[in-house]
């Protein structure tokens, strides 16, 4: 069993930047250390518990002759910054399915399965081993993950040394990886399953789709707003929302994502910097997670959670509140309870975990 510490930042690759990076390994005489193909499979319980925290219990089989059990525990605040410890043991690969077996056993789900192609780079700097992986998932996507590991845990070192490594390799000017290469291929598996049924499912900034503010205009204040007999009336109210949700798009932290299949609006959530006159010292809400009628049931806001707490990630928010008068509802996507408010409102707030944890 090894313990170690290990610091990461993944990104996604294109083609152009491939090559560059070929070429400055070469130049930078990293050595090749393996191209290997990885079989991960993810398991967590049966709430999600895991999942929802970034915990991680996965096995993983290379090239068909190595085997092994990984650990990695809850993440913390810290372990955002410094990474976390990963326990890793290694397994006769030839009880690769017992070992599966056992695990259900003991109560935990197999979450999803990815198969991932790997080539390994390496050189010791400074007494800091850097790492530099260029991954390939079949169908999804190539990225490139550069990491430092040592079993010192000089932390503060750890994170100069990959600060320093991603400016070496030019890689701030790529799109970072905002999730694990589990909920990547989670996320896959669910677009590829919606596909094979025709529908073709695809989030958006609604600041990048106003063709749909009408809509979703009309749909907030059906929703939420006071209704008008006056249909004149409506169309002044309406048109109002629309401006003011405008004037929104130029706040910092205002954010509305929407649902379409096939261009068709499914639903939509968003991002407040402030939510009604209670609790205006907590900020930003997660806010008007909405799915039309028709499709409700469907698992579509599952599909609007998630696309909100990556939006959330990619803006560096540590915590999100919410509030609403539904019972046990956004327990599911992670939200914990706070109190009630003076209305009658429940208070939660949802912690924003982000993706060091996982390859």
């Amino acid at each position: 069993m090894s313990n170690r510490i290990e610091l990461e930042r993944s990104f996604i690759l294109n083609e152009v930047k491939e090559k560059r990076i070929m070429e400055k390994i070469k130049q930078e005489n990293f050595k090749l250390v393996s191209e290997e193909v990885e079989e991960d499979t993810y398991f967590s319980d049966e709430d999600l518990y895991f999942v929802k925290n970034r915990i991680c219990l996965r096995t993983r089989k290379i090239n068909d002759n190595y085997l092994e059990l990984t650990y990695k525990p809850k993440s913390t605040e810290e372990t955002e910054k410094f990474g976390k410890k990963e326990v890793n043991i290694q397994l006769n690969v030839k009880d690769y399915e017992d070992i599966k077996f056992i695990i259900n056993q003991l109560g935990y789900i197999t979450y999803v399965s990815l198969k991932k192609y790997r080539t390994t780079y390496s050189k010791l700097v400074n007494g800091i081993e850097r790492n530099i992986m260029l991954d390939e998932l079949k169908g999804i996507g190539k990225f490139i993950e550069l990491e430092v590991l040592s079993e010192k845990e000089d932390k503060q070192k750890m994170l100069s040394e990959l600060e320093d490594f991603i400016d070496e390799f030019e890689c701030r000017n790529l799109k970072q990886k905002q999730m694990p290469y589990r909920d990547i291929a989670k996320k896959y598996e669910k677009i590829k399953a919606w596909n094979g049924r025709g529908i073709m499912l695809k989030i958006y900034n609604l600041a990048n789709k106003k063709e749909y503010l009408k809509e979703v205009a009309i749909l907030e204040y059906n929703e939420w707003g006071k209704i008008q007999e006056n249909n004149e009336e409506l169309e002044i109210k309406i048109t109002k929302k629309i401006n003011k949700i405008n004037e929104q798009f130029k706040e910092k932290n205002f954010c509305k994502l929407i649902l379409l299949d096939n261009d068709k609006l499914i639903g939509f959530i968003s991002i407040f910097p402030t939510d009604g006159d209670e609790s205006k010292d907590l900020f930003p809400w997660y806010s008007t997670m909405y799915v039309k009628a028709d499709y409700r049931g469907k698992g579509y806001s599952r599909i609007l959670n998630d696309a909100i707490i990556e939006e959330a990630k990619r803006r560096k928010i540590k915590r999100l509140y919410l509030k609403t008068k539904l019972n046990k509802y956004y327990e599911k996507f992670g939200a914990k309870f706070l109190e009630i408010l003076s209305n009658g409102e429940k208070l939660y707030y949802i912690d924003i975990v982000g993706d060091k944890d996982e390859k």
